[in-house]
């Protein structure tokens, strides 16, 4: 039987539809043999959307024992978490007791060549907002991962300049007062980058957000112009090629391995 595909994300909204429909469109325009299912890990999300419309969304424990029953005796799960920190891992561990028949995928910045994917994706961006800083904004963890960021300011920084900056929204590592050295740099304008899969909770609040602790209060209350990129990562184009490079790895290993 040709594996099925889970990808499996933490939660669903209609702006997440959205990026999720492209990601999929992608997937399957590279494994169209292959049947494609959503995951999604989020028990509150899960009820929320549940009490609000009535749909059901499934966790990935739950597609695959529905799999497992129609004899299906490998299955693909490829997680859409940026990074391999605290949530993954507990997709992880939660996937683990299924290990006879998954392979899942490693999250979509991993390898030094996914890096290096994400800087051709952002390149474009970067090169028409000439003469300004640019904020890359991520969610920041607390987990031992959370060097992630710091890696990624520098391959930035190599890549495009010092004018490359990357702040979180909450956790490690601590961001506070980057407003204030972008200004100190000369800096009078900022473009902001999400570096979030969707435009959700965390764009809304944490970057573009009114409030005394978002990021557009804070780099304007130091005199800077700013503005933002109104998309996630999910919807430049190669992103679902990188998704598709990690598949095919999965695809490629032994059983049950992280690949």
């Amino acid at each position: 039987m040709i594996p099925p595909i889970i990808l499996t994300a933490f939660g669903t909204s209609s702006t997440a539809r959205t990026t999720y429909n492209l990601i999929e469109s992608g997937v399957k325009d590279q494994f169209p043999t292959h049947d494609i299912y959503w995951g999604f890990t989020s028990g509150v999300l899960q009820k929320k959307i549940k009490e609000k419309t009535g749909e059901t969304i499934n966790h990935p424990l739950e597609i695959i024992e529905e799999l497992r029953k129609e004899n299906h005796r490998r299955i693909i799960v490829q997680s859409l978490h940026l990074f391999s920190g605290s949530d993954f891992h507990t997709l992880f561990q939660t996937l683990r007791k299924n290990h006879d028949i998954c392979t899942v995928g490693n999250p979509i910045l991993t390898s030094p060549d996914d890096y290096l994917a994400l800087m051709t994706m952002l390149a474009p961006i970067v090169k028409k907002e000439a003469d300004q800083a640019i904020l890359v904004v991520g969610h920041g963890t607390s987990h031992p991962t959370w060097p992630v960021y710091t890696a990624l300011e520098h391959l930035l920084q190599t890549c495009f300049g010092s004018r490359l900056f990357v702040g979180t929204v909450e956790h490690y590592p601590d961001t506070r007062g980057l407003e204030k050295k972008i200004k100190d740099r000369g800096f009078q304008k900022v473009y902001m980058i999400p570096l979030f899969l969707v435009t959700g909770l965390h764009y809304r609040r944490d970057m573009m957000g009114d409030g005394i602790d978002s990021w557009k209060t804070r780099l304007e209350k130091e005199g800077l112009e700013v503005r933002c990129l109104d998309k996630g990562l999910g919807e430049l184009p190669g992103f679902s090629d990188l998704i598709c490079s990690h598949i095919r790895c999965a695809l490629d290993c032994p059983q049950w391995s992280e690949v």
